[in-house]
């Protein structure tokens, strides 16, 4: 084996140990967390992909080491597109908050994270603004870089509106911030 590649072996071996090393225990009862994250979006009414960019904050209470009651906020923009039948697609703004659980599984230095949760967008368009009511699943994990701040990737946060009498469904993937307050 040349020296390139026991040198690529090795920190891949070291990469590895620090990712799966045992954290302290961050997730208690009682504690909030505090966030921004930074995503591409796309929605799909039908017949179209529309694509874009959004931001948002959320926060969390822990209910247990698991469990957190969860909310967060986002705004997203989306490009105009064209149907399956040609047919232009505007652009629109969905600006939204959502409540729900999240369940961290908080043992490893990568924290991964499940959230289901319900709530609304205001979505607007040169068609009018109107209200979509919202469900979301999402899935994150999070590198803690100490016991109180980590970071990470939105692996992806999958959400049904009902728009204008129809189901619309979107999804995001980008990257994530969080701050815990004890």
């Amino acid at each position: 084996m040349s020296a390139a590649r026991r040198a690529g072996v090795a920190a891949a071996f070291a990469a590895a140990v620090v990712c799966a090393a045992p954290a302290a225990v961050r997730a208690d009862a009682g504690e909030w967390r505090f966030g921004v994250d930074a995503f591409g979006a796309a929605l799909h009414p039908p017949g179209v992909w529309q694509l874009g960019a959004g931001a948002g904050v959320h926060a969390a209470y822990g209910l247990s080491t698991a469990w957190s009651l969860a909310a967060s906020a986002s705004w997203r923009a989306v490009l105009p597109a064209t149907d399956l039948n040609g047919d232009p697609v505007t652009a629109k703004h969905l600006a939204g908050a959502v409540v729900g659980a999240t369940f961290a599984l908080d043992v490893f230095r990568i924290v991964p994270f499940l959230t289901a949760g319900a709530g609304a967008y205001v979505v607007g368009s040169k068609e009018g603004v109107r209200l979509a009511p919202a469900a979301e699943l999402g899935l994150s994990l999070e590198y803690l870089l100490t016991r109180s701040i980590a970071v990470g990737v939105e692996l992806g946060r999958a959400r049904l509106l009902w728009l204008d009498g129809a189901l619309v469904w979107g999804v995001d993937f980008g990257l994530r911030a969080s701050y815990v307050l004890w």
